[in-house]
């Protein structure tokens, strides 16, 4: 019996640190489409229009090609991109 009790006190106990791990990634974008992987963030006011100089906050040139998900973690933006390196087709022995 106490064995059961002390189960049931773990499993509650882990179901609580779940969540609070859970609500605390929702200020963070840690993957492809959001917190909870559906393209929906609980916060924020995005604009509804934009263009080349309209509602935009910061622009900068990346070098590369890239088609990954940014990452948002903190006040911190991620980026992955591909840049071509010169190679050397000369096969060598």
């Amino acid at each position: 019996m106490i064995r059961l009790i002390n189960f049931k006190v773990l499993c509650f106990a882990g179901t609580l640190a779940s969540g609070a791990l859970l609500s605390s990634e929702t200020t963070n974008w840690p993957q492809w489409r959001g917190p909870t992987a559906n393209g929906y963030a609980t916060t924020g006011n995005p604009p509804v229009e934009w263009s080349e100089t309209k509602n935009i906050k910061w622009k900068k040139s990346i070098p590369g090609k890239g088609h990954s998900s940014p990452v948002i973690w903190g006040d911190r933006l991620f980026l992955m991109t591909a840049v071509a390196l010169e190679q050397d087709n000369e096969v060598t022995p």
